[in-house]
């Protein structure tokens, strides 16, 4: 492709290696000026991301082991978006947290903080009918195991969008800083075990 042609003139075989897989830095970030386009709303995606987000609602205290991983994946703009950025914010409320924030506390928040809509939404039997390890009466070790597999299928899905965009840019200009942000990409695919399309489920815990 003309992607490997221009990483093999400028590199060989010996590409470099990114900095810290997972969290954006100075080779896989866009460009100065670049916007960057919403993924994909399909159906799949969209329940994947409401049952990371209800996953939490029902055990908060996965929240300690998962958090940053959730920080790490946008959503789409809208309703889910904002209801990650919020639970962000609920767990770094020292106030909140100390005071002792479990399920039943966190809904009441929530709800109380404007939030009722998205939250009666994520809590329905539509989205919970979807996976069992978000429901309520899921062990702690149920709701972990799903929701990392849940959140792998998400982050493949925002990784292989990021690095689409990189192959454009880089088709449009053929600079070092885009050349280098493929190449990071490209490698951060793969140490992560992404050699499928984005409608591999991979065995998603669902159901």
């Amino acid at each position: 492709s003309p992607i490997t042609a221009i990483m093999l003139r400028r590199f060989g075989a010996g590409p470099p290696r990114r900095h810290v897989p997972g969290v954006p830095g100075a080779l896989t970030s866009p460009p100065p000026g670049h916007t960057r386009t919403s993924p994909m709303r399909l159906g799949r995606a969209m329940i994947q991301e409401k049952l990371v987000l209800v996953t939490l609602v029902n055990h908060p205290g996965l929240f300690d082991e998962v958090g940053e991983a959730l920080g790490m994946v946008p959503f789409a703009d809208g309703p889910l978006e904002e209801m990650r950025q919020v639970l962000l914010a609920c767990f770094a409320d020292d106030a909140l947290v100390d005071s002792g924030l479990d399920a039943a506390a966190l809904c009441r928040h929530l709800s109380s903080t404007g939030y009722e809509p998205i939250l009666s939404n994520l809590l329905s039997k539509a989205v919970l009918d979807h996976a069992a390890f978000a429901r309520a009466d899921a062990s702690l070790e149920e709701a972990r195991r799903g929701w990392w597999v849940t959140w792998r299928h998400l982050h493949g899905k925002h990784l292989r969008a990021e690095l689409r965009e990189a192959e454009l840019a880089l088709v449009k200009d053929t600079s070092e800083t885009n050349l280098a942000r493929v190449v990071a990409l490209r490698r951060e695919v793969l140490e992560a075990g992404l050699g499928g399309d984005d409608d591999d489920d991979g065995g998603a815990a669902f159901g």
